[in-house]
């Protein structure tokens, strides 16, 4: 995982890192703005002791399941929870809504799986997630990403220049 120090995480929990307070079976659509996502109308925040990472975190009521990024983000990694029986598929999408990567993941049996998936790559604007099976219930538990490097602006740019081109042009005269 290349994760730096500088990643973002939002746990998808009431209260928590940005996130507005919740109650389980809320709709989820912009609790969690001032952190950076959103969610689309049919997803919802649970709380069910069966999510081993915190108990915590956002299904749907139907497919896809959706999160999108305030602005396209770096490197994201996902904690999700599948019910037994459940098979799962999660892709991600940039700003024009282009297939970057795609993962499935399957609970079989009677046990519930928690996981990490890592997606590398830039740019990444949305999140869908789907679920089919038995239970079919997919949930994501946590978010972490890298947000891109501020790129300086052209005036920015432009002074630091003028700057070292001032230094570096009394440094010569002081050295005549």
């Amino acid at each position: 995982m290349s994760l730096n120090a500088f990643a973002t995480t939002i746990a998808f929990e009431s209260g928590v890192g940005g996130c507005g307070v919740m109650n389980s079976g809320d709709t989820f659509i912009n609790q969690c703005v001032g952190a950076g996502v959103t969610g689309a109308a049919n997803d919802y925040f649970y709380v069910d002791a069966r999510d081993t990472f915190d108990g915590q975190g956002i299904s749907s009521h139907s497919d896809p399941g959706q999160l999108f990024f305030a602005a396209p983000v770096n490197n994201l990694s996902i904690d999700y929870v599948l019910l037994p029986g459940t098979n799962a598929t999660f892709n991600i999408y940039d700003a024009a809504h282009t297939l970057l990567a795609t993962f499935a993941a399957s609970a079989g049996g009677a046990a519930v799986v928690d996981a990490s998936h890592f997606f590398g790559g830039t740019g990444i604007a949305e999140l869908d997630f789907f679920s089919g099976g038995g239970n079919g219930v997919t949930g994501i538990s946590t978010v972490t990403f890298n947000s891109p490097a501020a790129v300086p602006e052209p005036a920015t740019l432009t002074l630091v220049g003028g700057a070292l081109a001032g230094l570096a042009w009394k440094r010569r005269r002081r050295n005549r």
